[in-house]
């Protein structure tokens, strides 16, 4: 039922993102208003740059290649959360967390995907202080990051630190990315 409910949650979100750039592409493209004054501006425009990164060095990034980065970001986020979850295994209390910001990460990746694909690039459309411009999947993948860091805290000063320094030492290793991998990828801890 968890996994049922997690893939709905990914359908959902990205059906929102794609749902918004196909009524702004069809009706709003040429539209361009105030939201907050100074602050943020509904301005839509086409990145066609196919990322931040390329966009800032004036650098078109081929369809292929964007594809294959945006599939490399889904098998990253997805051996890095079974990654997290071996390591919080036990840990209850934030496992809620972890699955959220998994669903964000892969929206995330699976709109960039699809913007690749279909829309030749990103359809964006909030401008914030006329720096940069953004559409959802960017703060699916910004709540993503403050989450985690959120996760990645709360699990370090409530598991990690409360522990004797020695016991703290072996903990350590056993959390080790290689340890991890050296064990086979698995989804729990043998204790």
């Amino acid at each position: 039922m968890k996994r049922i409910l997690f893939f709905a949650a990914i359908f959902i979100l990205v059906a929102i993102d794609q749902t918004i750039k196909l009524i702004i592409a069809r009706f709003f493209i040429d539209v361009e208003f105030t939201i907050i004054p100074n602050v943020f501006y509904f301005s839509p425009s086409q990145n066609t740059y196919r990322g931040w990164i390329p966009s800032m060095l004036g650098f078109v990034m081929p369809v292929l290649m964007a594809v294959t980065l945006s599939i490399a970001a889904m098998l990253m986020v997805t051996m890095f959360f079974r990654y997290w979850g071996f390591v919080t295994y036990n840990w209850g209390k934030y496992k809620s967390v972890l699955h959220i910001s998994s669903a964000l990460a892969l929206s995330s990746a699976i709109c960039k995907l699809i913007d690749d694909i279909f829309w030749g690039g990103s359809l964006d459309y909030i401008l914030l202080f006329d720096w940069f411009v953004f559409d959802l999947k960017d703060v699916y993948i910004t709540f993503f990051i403050v989450l985690i860091l959120f996760h990645n805290i709360a699990f370090n000063v409530q598991h990690i630190y409360k522990l004797p320094k020695e016991e703290r030492k072996e903990e350590e290793r056993k959390l080790r990315f290689t340890y991890w991998v050296k064990l086979g990828l698995p989804r729990k801890p043998e204790y």
